[in-house]
C-alpha cells in the first residue's frame, strides 16, 4: 500500500458483487436467520468504544503506546490485525508489508521479528492521519521515538513505537477484551489461527477475546479448532445469512462497515433484525468522514452496540455525553470516567500520555515492559 493520507481501511471486502448483493438485500429485507448464541452477553455489554488499531488517528496504528492510550482514555476494547513473521512470530499488524507506517520496507513474511522490531512504526504518523508520505517534519510527532532520536513521551519507552506482538498485547492488558482479525487466506491464515489459539488458551482469554476474518474458511477453522471462541462471520457467512441460507450459528457479534462506496450498509433495520436474532452489533468506519461526533451519534442512535474507531477519545466522549457507557454492576473489570476527553489527537508527544483509568482496557501494566 502507498504511503499516503488516506487511513487504513480494516475491512477490504474481496469482491463487488459480493456487497452489491448484501447492498440490495439491505434494501429489499433481510431473511431472519437462526442459530445466533443464545442469551448472548454481549447485547448486554454497550455501548462500547472499541480502539481500531489503537486509535490510528489519535496516535501510530497499532503500536503498544497506542493501545495503552485508547484504554487510558476508557475504550473497553483494544482491536488489532495479526499476521506471522518470516520466523512465525504473530505480530500485531494491519498491511502485508512495512511500507506505510515505519522507516522500512518490505513483507512482514519475508522478516524476522528481530528485523520488525528494530522498525520505527510511528514514522509516519501525523495527528488524524494513520499514514503520511510528504508531510512537512513538524507534523511527524513521533518519528524518531522509536530509534532514540527523540524522548518518548512520560511513561512509556522506544519499543512502544515498535510493531507489537500478539503475545505483548495479551501480556501488557491482561483484562481487555480484544478484538482481532486474522490476515490472509489459506494456510498462511490457518498458521496465523492456530499461533493466535495458542496464545488465546495459555492466557486463558476464550471469553474476552474476539477473532474475526474476512475470509470464512478462516473463521470456520478457528471455530472448529477453538469452539469456545467468540466470533464474527466473515464475507461468505453474512452473505448466505443474508440469502435465507446457512444461520450464523455460535456466532455473538455482527461487525459490518457503515457503507460501501457510498451505498449504506448499516441501518436501523438491519440492527433491529440482528438484535433480534441475538447478535450485537459493532461497526466499524471505512470512510474518513465517518470519524466525527456527528457520524458516531447516528449510530448510537440506531442503536448499535459498538462503536469500531480510529478516534476512541472522541467516541470516549460522545458515548459518555449521551449517558451510554458502559457501566454492569459485575464485568471483567471495574469502569470510571475517564479523566481526559481526548477530543483531538496529540499535537506533541508531551501532551499523548493520558492519566491511567480503571478500564475494561486495563491501562496498567501488570508484567514488566517486552525487551524484544
Amino acid at each position: 500500500m502507498a504511503a499516503s493520507g488516506r487511513r487504513i481501511v480494516r475491512r477490504r471486502v474481496p469482491g463487488l458483487s459480493v456487497l452489491l448483493t448484501l447492498v440490495v438485500l439491505l434494501v429489499t429485507g433481510l431473511p431472519h436467520g437462526a442459530g445466533a448464541t443464545p442469551d448472548n452477553p454481549w447485547l448486554q455489554r454497550r455501548v462500547l468504544v472499541i480502539a481500531h488499531a489503537g486509535g490510528e488517528n489519535e496516535a501510530p496504528h497499532e503500536t503498544m503506546f497506542a493501545y495503552e492510550r485508547a484504554a487510558a482514555l476508557g475504550a473497553e476494547v483494544l482491536e488489532g490485525d495479526v499476521r506471522l513473521t518470516k520466523d512465525g512470530v504473530l505480530v500485531v499488524h494491519h498491511d502485508a508489508d512495512v511500507d506505510a507506517t515505519t522507516d522500512g520496507t518490505g513483507l512482514v513474511a519475508d522478516k524476522t521479528y528481530a528485523e520488525l522490531f528494530a522498525l520505527d512504526h510511528g514514522y509516519k504518523f501525523t495527528p488524524y492521519r494513520w499514514s503520511c508520505g510528504d508531510c512537512p517534519e513538524a507534523d511527524y510527532i513521533y518519528r524518531g521515538v522509536r530509534t532514540g532520536a527523540k524522548p518518548p513521551p512520560a511513561g512509556h519507552t522506544p519499543e512502544d513505537f515498535t510493531i507489537p506482538t500478539a503475545r505483548q498485547l495479551f501480556e501488557q492488558f491482561p483484562d481487555a477484551w480484544i478484538d482481532l482479525e486474522i490476515k490472509e487466506s489459506g494456510e498462511a491464515a490457518r498458521r496465523a489461527a492456530d499461533a493466535l489459539i495458542a496464545l488465546i488458551e495459555e492466557f486463558d482469554a476464550a471469553d474476552r477475546t474476539i477473532v474475526v476474518s474476512f475470509d470464512q474458511p478462516t473463521v470456520d477453522y478457528v471455530r472448529q479448532q477453538l469452539p469456545e471462541a467468540i466470533t464474527s462471520p466473515g464475507v461468505a457467512g453474512l452473505t448466505d445469512w443474508f440469502l435465507g441460507g446457512a444461520p450464523l450459528t455460535g456466532h455473538a457479534i455482527l461487525q459490518v462497515p457503515p457503507s460501501f462506496s457510498g451505498i449504506p450498509v448499516v441501518s436501523p433495520e438491519l440492527v433491529q433484525r440482528a438484535h433480534a436474532e441475538g447478535l450485537a452489533v459493532w461497526v466499524w468506519m471505512n470512510e474518513g468522514e465517518q470519524e466525527s461526533a456527528e457520524y458516531y451519534q447516528q449510530l448510537l442512535d440506531w442503536g448499535v452496540d459498538g462503536l469500531l474507531v480510529a478516534r476512541p477519545g472522541l467516541a470516549r466522549q460522545v458515548v459518555d455525553d449521551a449517558g451510554l457507557r458502559y457501566s454492569p454492576a459485575t464485568s471483567p473489570t471495574t469502569t470510571a470516567t475517564s479523566t481526559t476527553t481526548a477530543t483531538a489527537a496529540p499535537t506533541t508527544a508531551t501532551t499523548a500520555t493520558t492519566a491511567a483509568t480503571t478500564t475494561p482496557a486495563a491501562a496498567a501494566r501488570t508484567t514488566p515492559r517486552y525487551a524484544g
